[in-house]
């Protein structure tokens, strides 16, 4: 856990480094996080280039934190008196915010958070009392962390950086890898593994309620808005709760401690009901957890938004210059958080600087280009064939239900009191809003990625003004009168009731086995016995041990990934078959493929048909564990 620390502290030195060198005016908790997170991800960037060129080994990350905190410590001295001048300053503002009360709301809930995340993350990925390793109990933190270990591990276990993709053997990576390679950095240097992946994701989580609260106090100038705005975007939520008060009254009626039990053992997620058309899932449960790129990539996306309130209330150029430059380096990150802000960011500069003016289009091409020269290029490299997935696909994932009444299913009275809560904010941000609704309009017209479901990674951008005029409409509910202060509790309630009943069941529901104390086993076999490049011939379960915690690549790994990441598998499909069953051209398609082991157990044998007959008469037996064999297929002797 300590070099974790160590990371994470020189990347904030990296950051504040950068920070203090552009003299950027803002608050002092605001450049605590700033300095964390664009640090954080500024040192992860250039550490893989780094890597890219001269290695990934444990001499080579240490040497190269080395010189990034050597730099950070020259580029603070050679302005060491306005450097401490500075920080003087944001002491003495601080100490005075804090005697006139002005923090007292933030840092009360910031400890809640504190609290509530540092008793959460620990349960995302452990070690079990089995010996294996289990996730916490809901369905997307259980099916994409095998995949967020696979990436990692490829990494961590290799001692230079190849992007090609270890669920499909032969292909090149097109997947944003940064979240992950973080994680390979600190396994690298000498981080437990499954601390490697939890942490970042705590720190995350607490850097993002920081974001978020400075990018609404920047916007409203209000805090009680700001935390409410964050509550109300972490828990939203459309009718779902709707379904869980028909499931229990089909137990026989309603009784607390029944509810709490079917809680406990129910698998259902009300927020995610395919059957009754809603996919508006759980901000925490679906995304924030299981996705590590978003949840990454959404605290450097609200910095960049505040960024851009800065400029747009200083109006200088080093802050529409940054924002586009750190913009211009997500497609590594998360893409669509790219896109979001990509768009939101230029009508923001143009709404909110008088367009058609001349100062407007100056300022929008300070924060475009870099994104253009940047974010373009990479996106070219790393995903070549990205563009073919974007297609027309009008309503989202309504299909042929009504828009309007699927829209009032996914987000209940976050819908259908949107022109109320218009009408209780200013004309500013009102305007503001447009930029915002504009992702609403273009994602219910255009899907931009093989699974239209993810189209969701660019609504929950929109959401976020959504939650800041619906958390000014309850403020201002309750200001009315006592009927005002009955009613904006009540109606926050109901707003929020399906997400928490998600957020409860995280609590309440047993964790999900994932890896066994034999599968760990096998893996590190496989790790000590076998080399990085070698290629596995295994069945698709998205749990494989020898994908996700021994960095090997698989022929062709779990099909539901690379169905949701493009990949046309279905030729593969059928030599997979051919292979396992022994067919007359099996040693030809294992040649063909690349194949050094091939794994035969129950998985193999129930879904792929495996002839092990055929391997023990052709090839030498390499490993024999707990009724799993593996055939050495490269130069059998």
């Amino acid at each position: 856990m300590l070099v974790i620390l160590l990371y994470f502290a020189i990347a904030f030195c990296f950051g504040y480094a950068i920070i203090s060198r552009l003299k950027f005016e803002l608050f002092l908790e605001e450049k605590i996080i700033w300095a964390t997170a664009f640090g954080t991800f500024f040192q992860t960037l250039v550490l893989f280039l780094f890597s890219f060129l001269f290695g990934f080994t444990k001499f080579s990350v240490a040497l190269f934190l080395s010189l990034i905190f050597v730099s950070a410590v020259l580029l603070i001295a050679s302005r060491y008196a306005l450097v401490i001048e500075q920080l003087k300053s944001d002491l003495f503002l601080f100490k005075k915010r804090l005697q006139t009360k002005k923090l007292n709301l933030f840092l009360v809930f910031a400890l809640a958070a504190l609290v509530f995340f540092a008793t959460l993350w620990p349960t995302v990925f452990f070690s079990d009392t089995s010996g294996g390793i289990s996730t916490i109990g809901t369905a997307g933190v259980w099916g994409d962390w095998a995949l967020h270990a696979a990436y990692a591990s490829h990494f961590a276990y290799s001692d230079n950086i190849v992007l090609s993709d270890p669920i499909f053997s032969g292909n090149p990576l097109a997947y944003t890898f940064l979240a992950d390679f973080l994680s390979a950095a600190l396994i690298k240097i000498g981080a437990n593994f499954n601390w490697a992946l939890v942490l970042p994701g705590f720190f995350f989580s607490m850097l993002f309620i920081g974001a978020f609260y400075y990018f609404v106090f920047r916007l409203t100038g209000r805090q009680n808005v700001a935390l409410l705005s964050f509550l109300l975007f972490l828990f939203m939520g459309g009718l779902g709760a709707v379904f869980f008060f028909q499931d229990i009254q089909g137990l026989g009626g309603w009784d607390f401690s029944g509810a709490i039990d079917f809680l406990k053992t129910s698998t259902k997620e009300y927020t995610n009901l395919p059957a009754n058309g809603i996919y508006w899932t759980a901000f925490l449960n679906s995304l924030f957890l299981p996705q590590r790129a978003l949840n990454m990539g959404i605290v450097v996306g609200m910095l960049i938004l505040t960024c851009l309130l800065v400029a747009l209330q200083k109006k200088e150029a080093k802050y529409f210059l940054f924002a586009g430059i750190a913009a211009g380096l997500l497609p590594t990150l998360h893409l669509h958080t790219l896109l979001a802000i990509s768009i939101v960011g230029g009508l923001l500069i143009l709404l909110g600087l008088n367009f058609p003016s001349k100062i407007s289009f100056r300022y929008a091409a300070y924060f475009s280009l870099p994104i253009a020269i940047l974010g373009i290029l990479q996106f070219l490299f790393l995903f070549p064939e990205g563009s073919q997935y974007i297609r027309i696909q009008l309503g989202w994932m309504a299909g042929k239900e009504n828009w309007l009444l699927f829209w009032i299913k996914n987000l209940g009275l976050f819908f259908l009191l949107i022109p109320a809560a218009l009408w209780f904010v200013d004309t500013r941000l009102r305007k503001q809003y447009l930029a915002f609704f504009a992702l609403f309009l273009l994602s219910n017209i255009v899907v931009f990625q093989p699974y239209d479901y993810d189209n969701l990674k660019i609504f929950i951008y929109w959401f976020v003004l959504n939650a800041v005029i619906f958390s000014t409409f309850l403020v201002a509910l309750w200001k009315k009168n006592i009927f005002g202060k009955i009613a904006a509790p009540s109606l926050g309630i109901l707003l929020v009731m399906s997400s928490l009943l998600d957020t409860v069941s995280l609590y309440l529901r047993s964790s999900y086995p994932l890896f066994s104390k034999e599968d760990i086993a096998l893996a590190e076999t496989v790790k000590n016995e076998t080399h990085a490049p070698d290629i596995f011939l295994t069945s698709d379960k998205h749990n494989n041990p020898i994908l996700a915690l021994s960095g090997r690549s698989l022929v062709m790994g779990y099909r539901g990934w690379l169905w949701s990441h493009g990949i046309d598998y279905k030729e593969r499909e059928r030599d997979v078959f051919a292979m396992f069953q022994g067919a007359p051209n099996a040693k030809e398609l294992l040649k063909k493929y690349k194949v050094s082991y091939v794994v035969i157990g129950a998985a193999e044998k129930k879904d792929f048909a495996a002839n092990e007959i055929f391997y023990s008469q052709n090839y030498p037996l390499f490993i024999d564990e707990n009724g799993i064999k593996i055939y050495k297929v490269s130069n059998p002797e």
